[in-house]
């Protein structure tokens, strides 16, 4: 196989691929985090790095240390809230794999103002404000939250709070004494109350919802995260990626850094190229690939777009069909040296069903995407000189088959220890 490769090529090209190919355990092999940590690291003045920074591989500990930073701020000086540590620990591992951040809907920095507002609409206005909901027909149910002793425990709360105490029954309070929520109280007779009071506790009201506390701490976390690992000289896997793409994006593509690296490095090979993100993309298109800066480098990806199954650690298929769509040329493997016939047959039938065409993957061609096509394949065993595999046996000889459990004889679905049993007796019964 090697030699019908050499022929394609002069003696002089011969003899660089064979160099090559004989030194090819001097090859530097990494990881994509691997590569970035040691350009950082080497070129520490060029990327503002410091010498001793360390990479933090698990950083649970530090996620768990701002949870319990922010609980304890929320809760000092007698103030309560509605989440706890554990709310938090489970509203970051939601955003794994993500960055945290696009939650600048809600302006926390009003917070102080409104408080100042209400408290003293309260202190001006209480009297006549609880006098009127007092007085209004609403209904005085046992589960009703507007009977005469809720509305004297309502009034303490508010008390308290106008002396900076923010209590667990302050957090009720603000609900119920809001505008908003009288107005969808039960009546017996008449109109529900109306006071500018109430009004103004409803635009206080959100800002002390278990909802609106997530939020605010989404919104502070990348900066607390941020402080976190400069105060410990840490660094994440995803800071390599981030620092080193945002560096290479500086000065136009030429910088020293960008020199520094290419003087060491000619040719990038990036495997499983699926499982990259656009950044990552960003980095060796901007090395290895930029026709201006870099004309005489190489950068050779190799990927399969079917096989992107990394979306939860933020893997993007995007990057990948942009460097499809960026790339001087492309090549795909005609043959399929590890299936039978039967099977690769039986596969481009399945895929072929689907519809429209040009659909299978869900990532059809576009003006500004080359898509993911379903290229069929021919099988490669005969060119190896390997028999074709029969199976001989009387029953379920074809290549492919679909089972569907459906549920029991009741029309009752299957639960999950059933299904697994089913799928047992299945196998063995083959």
């Amino acid at each position: 196989m090697i030699s019908a490769i050499l022929d394609n090529y002069s003696n002089e090209e011969q003899a660089s691929l064979l160099s090559a190919l004989a030194n090819i355990d001097q090859m530097s092999i990494f990881t994509i985090h691997g590569f970035c940590q040691r350009m950082l690291k080497e070129n520490a003045f060029e990327t503002r790095s410091l010498f001793d920074c360390e990479l933090q591989t698990d950083m649970k500990s530090i996620y768990s240390q701002i949870c319990q930073d922010f609980w304890r701020k929320k809760n000092y000086s007698g103030n309560e809230t509605q989440i706890t540590i554990k709310d938090l620990e489970k509203l970051l591992h939601n955003y794994k794999g993500e960055n945290i951040c696009g939650f600048e809907a809600f302006d926390f920095s009003l917070k102080d103002k409104i408080k100042a507002e209400v408290i003293s609409a309260w202190n001006s206005h209480k009297d006549e404000a609880m006098k009127d909901l007092a007085e209004c027909k609403m209904s005085r149910s046992t589960t009703h939250p507007y009977k005469t002793e809720d509305l004297e425990v309502y009034t303490q709360a508010m008390d308290a709070f106008a002396q900076g105490i923010e209590s667990e029954q302050f957090l009720k309070t603000i609900q119920h004494l809001s505008q908003e929520r009288i107005l969808k109280a039960k009546l017996t007779a008449g109109e529900p109350a109306r006071h500018e009071l109430f009004a103004s506790i409803a635009t206080l009201s959100p800002y002390y919802s278990a909802g609106t506390e997530k939020l605010e701490f989404l919104q502070s976390f990348e900066a607390e995260l941020k402080k976190a690992k400069e105060e410990r000289n840490l660094m994440s896997f995803d800071d390599l990626i981030d620092k080193l793409a945002k560096l290479l994006s500086e000065n136009d593509g030429d910088s020293d850094l960008h020199q520094r690296i290419r003087e060491k490095f000619k040719v990038a090979l990036v495997d499983e190229f699926q499982d990259t993100d656009p950044k990552q993309y960003q980095i060796f298109h901007s090395l290895f690939n930029d026709a201006v800066h870099a004309p005489d480098y190489g950068l050779y990806m190799i990927g399969d777009p079917k096989q992107s199954i990394y979306k939860f650690r933020g893997a993007d298929i995007s990057a990948y069909l942009r460097a499809k769509k960026h790339a001087k040329e492309s090549f795909t493997l005609d043959t399929n040296y590890r299936s039978e016939a039967q099977v690769i047959k039986a596969v481009e039938a399945f895929f072929a069903s689907k519809k429209p065409q040009g659909e299978a993957f869900a990532h059809p061609a576009t003006a500004t995407s080359p898509g993911i096509d379903f290229v069929k394949v021919q099988a490669g065993a005969h060119k190896l000189g390997r028999p074709e595999l029969i199976v001989d046996s009387p029953r379920h000889q074809q290549a492919l088959q679909l089972r569907f459990f459906t549920g029991d004889e009741n029309g009752k679905a299957v639960s999950k220890s059933n299904l697994n049993g089913a799928f047992e007796n299945s196998v063995l019964f083959e």
